[in-house]
This record gives C-alpha cells, sequence and structure tokens, in this order.
C-alpha cells in the first residue's frame, strides 16, 4: 500500500501552482478559442455540461485531471461501485448507490447485494402501503392514523426534511390519510409536544438505529413505551405500535420488536444517504414522493443529490483534511451540509416555496450542528453548503403551475401547493 501524499505536494497540484502564477488571461480572449471551447463540455448519463465560461485553459484541464489521477480519484470510485472497504476509518464499504441501482443489469457491487435490496425496500413499500391504506391496527383493532419517527442524524434529517417539504402532495391524495411526525431531540419537551394531541390506539412508532443501541433514541423509544402503556396498551401488546429499522435486527427483536415490524439495511448505509434505504419508512407512510405524479423533478433531485455527493467525496479523497475532532481525515468539505443545501435549494427552486427561509434555515442547523460536533471546520460547511447550491442550481427546473406555500394547519403550519386564481 503507498504512502499517503499531501495533495500540495504532489507533482499536478505544483505544476497548478505555477501555471496560477503566470499571466491570467481574461475570459473575453479564452471564449475566442473554439478548439478549448468544444474540449469544456461533457455528457454522460443524460448530463450535459458546459463549463467553457470557467476561466480554465487547456493547460490547466489537463493538470487538474492529472492530478485527479494522481489522487486515485477514478480507482476510488471504481473501489465504491464494486463495495470494497473505502471507508477507512471504520474499514466498511460506502455502498449507497447500490439502493438505488438494484435493476441494473449487471452492478458491480454484485447480484447478491441488489436481491437484498429490492427485497427489502419491496418490503418497506408494502407496508408503507399497508399503513396508508388503514390496515394496520394498534392493540385495540383501530387503523394507525399517527407514525412518530425517532430517530437522529441522518435516521431524521432526510427523511424529515423531505417528507416536510413535499407534505402537500399527499393532500387529498389517500382515502387514510396519515400524519407523520418526527422526535430527534432527547429532551422530554419535544416529544411531549409531539404526542400531545395524538391518540395511543392510534399511533405508531417508527425507531431507526443503525446499532439499536444509540443512547438518545433508546432513551426516547423507553418513553413512547411508557406512553403507550399509560394510554392503555397492554405491555404485550407494544409490538403492535413499535417498528424498528436497523442494521442490527438480533438487539431489536429482544426489546420486542415483531419480525413483521422490523426493516433491516446494512453498515454500508452512511447517514448523510440513508433517506434511500429503509430509514426512508416514514416518508413512505406519507406517501407524498410520488402522489403528484412529479417525475421530472424526481429525476432533478436525483441528479441534484447524486452530483452533489460524488464532488464531495472526490473532494474528500482529493484535499484529505483531518477532522476537528481526529476522527477520519475527510473534513472537507461537510457532505451532510452539502446535501442538505442541495435539497433546500431543489425545493425551493423546483416548487418556489414562499417558505424557503424555512428551508434554508434547517440545513444552516445541519452546517451548525456539524460544527457543534467538531465534525468539520467553518470553511467545510461554507464549502459545503456552496457546493450543495450550485448542484440543485444547476439540474433543477421551476414548476409551472403554481407554488408552495407555508400556510396554518392543525398541527401549527403546513406546505400547501397552490395554484394562481388566474
Amino acid at each position: 500500500m503507498t504512502s499517503f501524499v499531501p495533495p500540495h505536494k504532489r507533482q499536478a497540484w505544483q505544476a497548478l501552482q505555477a501555471l496560477a502564477q503566470g499571466p491570467q488571461p481574461h475570459l473575453r480572449e479564452l471564449l475566442k478559442s473554439p478548439e478549448r471551447n468544444a474540449a469544456l463540455h461533457a455528457s454522460g448519463a443524460g448530463i450535459s455540461i458546459d463549463y467553457e465560461r470557467q476561466r480554465v485553459t487547456r493547460e490547466v484541464m489537463q493538470q487538474l485531471l492529472a492530478l485527479a489521477d494522481e489522487s486515485q480519484v477514478m480507482p476510488q470510485a471504481q473501489a465504491m461501485f464494486k463495495g470494497e472497504p473505502i471507508n477507512a476509518t471504520e474499514q466498511r464499504a460506502v455502498l449507497h448507490v447500490a439502493l438505488r441501482g438494484s435493476h441494473v443489469p449487471n452492478p458491480p457491487w454484485g447480484h447478491e447485494i441488489s436481491k437484498q435490496v429490492a427485497n427489502e425496500l419491496h418490503r418497506v413499500c408494502t407496508f408503507a402501503e399497508k399503513v396508508r391504506e388503514g390496515h394496520m391496527k394498534g392493540h385495540g383493532g383501530e387503523s394507525i392514523t399517527d407514525v412518530v419517527n425517532l430517530g437522529i442524524g441522518g435516521s431524521d434529517l432526510g427523511p424529515r426534511m423531505t417528507t416536510e417539504a413535499l407534505s402537500h402532495l399527499t393532500r387529498d391524495s389517500f382515502k387514510n390519510k396519515v400524519r407523520v411526525h418526527y422526535v430527534s431531540n432527547v429532551d422530554a419537551w419535544s416529544l411531549y409536544t409531539a404526542l400531545a394531541y395524538l391518540n395511543p390506539a392510534r399511533t405508531a412508532f417508527v425507531v431507526q438505529s443503525k446499532t439499536f443501541t444509540t443512547q438518545e433514541t433508546m432513551t426516547l423509544a423507553a418513553s413512547a413505551k411508557r406512553w403507550l402503556t399509560d394510554g392503555g396498551c397492554p405491555e404485550d401488546q407494544l409490538g403492535k405500535h413499535l417498528i424498528a429499522v436497523t442494521a442490527n435486527p438480533q438487539i431489536s427483536a429482544a426489546q420486542g420488536f415483531t419480525p413483521e415490524h422490523t426493516f433491516g439495511f446494512w453498515d454500508w448505509v452512511g447517514g448523510r444517504y440513508s433517506v434511500w434505504s429503509a430509514i426512508g419508512l416514514p416518508l413512505a407512510a406519507a406517501g407524498n414522493a410520488f402522489a403528484k405524479g412529479d417525475t421530472e423533478g424526481i429525476k432533478e433531485l436525483t441528479y441534484t443529490l447524486g452530483s452533489t455527493f460524488v464532488a464531495a467525496e472526490a473532494l474528500k479523497s482529493l484535499i484529505h483534511e483531518k477532522r476537528p475532532d481526529g476522527s477520519g481525515n475527510d473534513s472537507f468539505p461537510s457532505g451532510h451540509t452539502a446535501i442538505a443545501f442541495a435539497a433546500a435549494r431543489f425545493f425551493d427552486k423546483r416548487y418556489a416555496p414562499d417558505a424557503s427561509p424555512v428551508l434554508y434555515a434547517a440545513a444552516g442547523l445541519t452546517a451548525l450542528a456539524r460544527v457543534k460536533a467538531d465534525k468539520h471546520y467553518t470553511k467545510d460547511v461554507l464549502a459545503g453548503a456552496g457546493l450543495g447550491y450550485v448542484s440543485a442550481e444547476y439540474f433543477t427546473r421551476p414548476l409551472s403551475g403554481g407554488a408552495v406555500s407555508l400556510m396554518p394547519a392543525k398541527s401549527g403550519v403546513a406546505f400547501v401547493w397552490q395554484k394562481p386564481l388566474f
């Protein structure tokens, strides 16, 4: 195994430094070269990129590509797709791409993984349909009408933001409307606020934890069980109200979660991308991802998040900056922040909500949380925010025929799709 060479000591980096110190032509001069302009185009997978208006010469591009080669960007990407443990800190694979690629004919990660993914996501969708149609019953035989998600980090942020941003898509879409709530704060007041107007006989809890030992989540789960029993649910009937999403089903089973209500994912699912796995169960229960039939928007969101991830991981591999807490060498840029701002900008531009500040505030809180947790420096989250925003800006087109507005609702406020009056 070759030793790590810091980026600034690599040959291509030093060549770029030499080019930067030389004379820099104005962009208007660069645009006069048809050969240069033609070279600064790329396309693949239905995506076309035109970057001729970037102030770079062909020599600069050659050295940037040389730096990518010297930094092993492509071999690392290929290793990721093959399921090799490129997460050096935890010695794990990073196969979130398999969550979106179970339909690929000859997947580099192997047919067995694709089969596992397809089977589990089928279970998730089937169960979500059961909940939406009112066929999931509580201990007293009443249909479940409220689903409360308990989780932190990737088990909360992705599903929460997507559910809230797309909540308008399910209005009057299903005969039995299911309300989905999210609690991540271990503070008792947060859980109390979510449960204050819910009926224990018609409420189910989704407990999300990869290990099923996460202290905050387990504390919330214990409080939820107590709330159910205080509300009249016999202890031997708690399983009808509890759903587990975990990579450690043995632990969840020991805590009373039934196999039928347990959904799995794998240790190669990273938190920031886990919404594509069974972690997205609350979102599926809400039923809002496809209710409006905005298939073009779904495609744009996929391109946005996919390109944001690839760019963030490439930069992490290239820069190799140590995290403030010393837990790894992938601090720059912040992937969590990049995804959060990519999602915020997508919903802002696609659906033109007048509640855009709420979306960006949520993304900003993600950035702040990463800095406060000593996972990133301020410059890391700023770079991540810019990366996510630019990616969404490029791939997203506004949806005509209406806009999303923040309107009063029984539980506070809600995003509502409104068509113009004239």
